[in-house]
């Protein structure tokens, strides 16, 4: 017998979970990184194919020889680096195994500059991005995920390009429903 999803409950379409995750990239360009993302979200079930999910997401990376533009021109730098998202999406699951979906999401991270000040003000729309991703199935307790990113946010004026950089990562879920 197989519960028709009109039938469920608003309880049995919420789910939660928690993420963690880490990743690391080198790169002639523009240096390397070790990083390490924790991600809390929450998503329901629209529709036995469609869900929206919601949750933050913060990444804390350790970087080295990053090439930074400030007002005293080209520096390199490393050290450690803190960024805080919020996020709303949507996933479609095309098959059993194959979902696509995409968010926007709000960078709430204060970049400071070499001499310690903020760098210039930004408005709010700044700080806005969006995001396109997959999901592949494996089994039970293993999935493959990748996603795109996308916004207007340089803090540090580095003109280059995305495909540059040769990074990989992983994540696993702890706990959810």
């Amino acid at each position: 017998y197989v519960t028709s999803f009109d039938s469920l409950k608003t309880k049995e379409k919420l789910h939660y979970g928690f993420q963690v995750g880490d990743g690391f990239s080198n790169s002639n360009t523009f240096g390397n990184y070790f990083s390490t993302y924790y991600k809390p979200m929450i998503s329901y079930d629209i529709s036995p194919r469609f869900s929206i999910n919601t949750g933050v997401t913060y990444i804390n990376s350790n970087v080295s020889n990053v090439p930074t533009v400030g007002e005293n021109g080209y520096q390199l730098f490393s050290g450690n680096i803190s960024q805080y998202y919020a996020f709303l999406g949507g996933q479609y699951k095309l098959t059993d195994k194959l979902s696509v979906g995409g968010s926007i999401f709000y960078d709430f991270t204060s970049y400071n500059s070499f001499d310690g000040t903020l760098t210039k003000k930004r408005s709010g729309l700044d700080n806005l991005g969006y995001s396109a991703n997959f999901k592949y199935q494996v089994n039970k307790n293993m999935s493959i995920e990748g996603e795109i990113r996308m916004n207007d946010r340089n803090p540090y004026n580095q003109y280059s390009s995305p495909f540059s950089n040769r990074s990989i990562g992983m994540g696993t879920s702890f706990f959810g429903r």
